[in-house]
């Protein structure tokens, strides 16, 4: 049995359904990502999740700039993953891993590193600026683990495009500070700095294209190869969320 066989639902290993996600994701207009529900095995996903409880986690080394030692406008905490260390890392660590979330997400790596982060989100935490991976980074895997979470729970990531037409009316932000309701309020978000900035440096008009809940055993893979992807998270309220976020790049 192969680690994949071990952890993954029987569903998404079938080959004809490997094959329907890989086109799916290659027919979407505006990046190639998927949500993929019901993905891990109970058991295993429910074991992560009480090694995941048990971790210290900070958030000085998830937010401090190592550029001027400024805080960054996101929230979270974390616990950098190592290999033979915390639950889970012969899956995360594996090639069979990276290479079946590359083919889902037609990314292309020769030689594949990883970084994974184990995640912790306060309640009433801010929520995260818009930014994009691709300055780095090839392919994002987020694995989330909260129950019975809604809509009014906030922590919802969100999907924008750039629009080629600009709005003189779309409401502008640029470097926000504290709590980012606004992500919430507007579809149409104008600025100039976004995380990881754009090609060009100039402004741009973003359209909010898709919205996903962090929901119990949801997991979210995007190719930032094929474009720049950008994402936000939502602020979120009373309660506290938790998941796995890791990347996937070419080793440098």
């Amino acid at each position: 049995m192969s680690v994949l066989d071990d952890w993954i639902n029987d569903y998404y290993l079938q080959e004809e359904i490997v094959v329907n996600i890989r086109e799916s994701v290659l027919a979407k207009p505006f990046g190639r990502y998927t949500v993929l529900d019901n993905f891990f095995k109970i058991e295993k996903l429910d074991l992560l999740i009480k090694h995941h409880k048990e971790l210290t986690f900070s958030e000085e080394i998830d937010r401090r700039s190592p550029k001027d030692g400024t805080w960054l406008p996101y929230d979270g905490a974390v616990c950098f993953a190592k290999s033979g260390v915390h639950f889970g890392s012969e899956l995360f660590f594996n090639r069979e891993w990276y290479n079946y979330c590359c083919y889902l997400t037609d990314t292309i790596l020769d030689a594949p590193a990883t970084e994974i982060k184990l995640r912790y989100h306060k309640p009433m935490a801010d929520g995260f600026w818009i930014h994009t991976d691709s300055v780095i980074r090839s392919v994002a895997i987020i694995v989330y683990f909260n129950k019975q979470w809604m809509i009014s729970d906030g922590g919802i990531l969100q999907l924008w495009r750039i629009d080629e037409i600009d709005n003189p009316s779309t409401f502008t932000v640029n470097n926000p500070i504290g709590r980012m309701d606004f992500l919430t309020q507007h579809q149409r978000i104008r600025t100039s700095t976004p995380g990881g900035g754009f090609t060009d440096k100039k402004a741009h008009d973003l359209i909010l294209v898709d919205q996903i809940l962090p929901v119990y055993n949801r997991v979210f893979m995007c190719n930032f190869q094929h474009s720049p992807a950008y994402h936000s998270v939502t602020p979120s309220n009373k309660k506290e969320r938790l998941g796995v976020v890791q990347w996937l790049f070419d080793k440098l």
